[in-house]
C-alpha cells in the first residue's frame, strides 16, 4: 500500500535550484494498493519543520543512511 501525495509545491521546487520537493498529504482516499514489482525507489516523506502550511511535508532520498555513515560502527572486542 502506497499513498499518493499532492504534486510538488512549485514556488518552493523553485526556490532553492529544484532540490526543496514540498507536498501536502491527501489523507485516507489517496491510499492505493500496488504490485510489489512496480516500486522503483522508496523515500521518505517528512513534516516540514518551522513552515507556515500546517500540513506542509517534504521529499528525503535515503534519509538515515547519511548519518549510519558519518557515525561509523565502534565495537568493544573483549577476549573471554
Amino acid at each position: 500500500m502506497v499513498s499518493i501525495y499532492s504534486p510538488p509545491n512549485t514556488r518552493l521546487l523553485n526556490l532553492p535550484s529544484g532540490t526543496l520537493w514540498t507536498c501536502q498529504d491527501q489523507g485516507v482516499r489517496s491510499l492505493q494498493v500496488i504490485d510489489i514489482k512496480s516500486i522503483i525507489s522508496v523515500v521518505a516523506v517528512v513534516p516540514l519543520p518551522h513552515h507556515a502550511t500546517p500540513g506542509m511535508l517534504f521529499v528525503v532520498e535515503k534519509m538515515g543512511l547519511d548519518i549510519a555513515e558519518l557515525g561509523g560502527v565502534i565495537e568493544d572486542l573483549v577476549e573471554e
